[in-house]
């Protein structure tokens, strides 16, 4: 196993896509209120927008329990499908598998040469996969805690980890690449230079059809999935002048860019604005992007057309949707909240108390919709130098109580159409 090279460059993009670098700002001409911003930027946990204020009846849900081992701060979570096992990637080196209704944990998956980044389990569940600072991807056994496979071709640090629908892994990460694996032969089945800034997350259509990408040059991407060839790319807008501007150009290229090698949507004194999530709705037609510095932006997948922004939201640090899409979970300087997502403004369902959203590094939901969970803990800091968190556990919350949205018969304008 070979140890990780770490260059400044690879240092300050991580710090980038951390959003922590210089805090969770605002832009001029964001469609969120700068005095929301001051007031949560000074509180910690952060003023409530108007919306989610008038939603009095919507609960304060406290965690169910704390998961609790970490020595270091928690880059990702993931849930297995039948939702009995959260998977855990940390800055201490290792990634871990909780059984979720005692907390306990049932595996240490010890392997990586640094911190690991991300985890995502098989579509069958008995698989999990990781990456990390040293280049390689991993693929464990559920049961066992097995290594079952080592993914070799990253030159640096790999971001983002995921399973197709058919079994295959997708990574990418901080060497520009983007590759397909086949996990039983442990080779690529293709491998595209997709970022000079390198690729940040990842997402796969329901379908297995489309993959998309978000970079630390502010690209959005969407890859057919055969071949890793481009369906289409965007420069996600950072303020309320580039989304008009991207809407009149309705399939034309922006002035502020959509060239793939552009480094541009840096501001002077700031990182670039990193996509830092993707996430398809359930039924493939739309795709959520998250900004650093920006709004949660939502697109028509397949022709990459611009639909509109989620309000009132304007610097997200993680978000998740439920497996029928009507719910999302969003970490901003508002705190942890699960709100309904059609809507705009959006109607808050429930905000869920945490310690601290600072250093929120990813949310996720139960496939059955019933529990969600938050990563922290440690973040990069100016100049690109780790810093060790305080609380290095992750909260679970059970939604079980609330009441789910009824199940519409014709999904509105704004939702996925047919969600399961």
């Amino acid at each position: 196993m070979f140890r990780p090279a770490v260059h400044l460059a690879a240092v300050v993009f991580v710090a980038a896509l951390s959003g922590l670098l210089c805090g969770c700002g605002d832009d001029k001409g964001s469609s969120s209120s700068k005095a929301e911003s001051s007031s949560a930027a000074s509180s910690g946990q952060g003023a409530v927008p108007a919306a989610a204020k008038a939603s009095k009846s919507a609960p304060a849900l406290e965690p169910v329990r704390y998961l609790n081992g970490h020595t270091d701060g928690v880059h990702a979570v993931a849930f297995s499908p039948d939702s009995r096992l959260l998977a855990t990637a940390s800055h201490d080196g290792t990634a871990r598998l909780w059984d979720v209704a005692s907390g306990t944990q049932v595996k240490l998956l010890d392997g990586h040469a640094g911190a690991v980044y991300s985890v995502a389990f098989s579509p069958d569940g008995r698989s999990v996969a990781t990456s990390g600072a040293d280049g390689l991807v991993l693929v464990w056994d559920v049961g066992t805690g097995d290594l079952l496979s080592m993914l070799k071709g990253h030159q640096f640090g790999v971001f983002t980890v995921l399973f197709t629908p058919d079994g295959d892994v997708v990574s990418g990460g901080q060497d520009t690449t983007l590759r397909r694996w086949d996990v039983a032969e442990e080779k690529e089945r293709w491998s595209v230079k997709a970022d000079p800034l390198g690729i940040a997350c990842a997402a796969v259509a329901p379908d297995g059809s489309l993959l998309a990408t978000g970079s630390g040059s502010a690209q959005v991407v969407v890859w057919d999935m055969a071949d890793g060839r481009p369906v289409w790319r965007e420069r996600v807008p950072r303020n309320d002048a580039q989304e008009n501007e991207l809407r009149a150009g309705q399939g034309q290229s922006p002035s502020y860019g959509s060239d793939p090698n552009a480094k541009g949507g840096e501001e002077p004194g700031r990182p670039p604005a990193a996509v830092g999530g993707v996430t398809f709705w359930p039924d493939g037609s739309r795709l959520l992007t998250r900004t650093h510095y920006g709004a949660i932006q939502e697109w028509e997948a397949n022709t990459g057309r611009h639909v509109r922004h989620l309000e009132p939201f304007d610097c997200a640090m993680a978000m998740a949707l439920t497996r029928d899409g009507k719910w999302i979970f969003i970490a901003d300087n508002g705190g942890a909240r699960v709100w309904k997502l059609h809507g705009n403004p959006m109607e808050l369902v429930a905000t869920l108390a945490v310690y601290s959203v600072t250093d929120t590094h990813g949310v996720t939901f139960s496939a059955d919709g019933r529990f969600a969970a938050l990563a922290r803990g440690g973040g990069w800091r100016e100049g690109g130098a780790w810093s060790r968190g305080d609380d290095n556990r992750v909260a679970v919350w059970d939604l079980g109580g609330l009441v789910r949205p009824a199940d519409a018969t014709t999904a509105p304008a704004t939702g996925p159409a047919n969600a399961p």
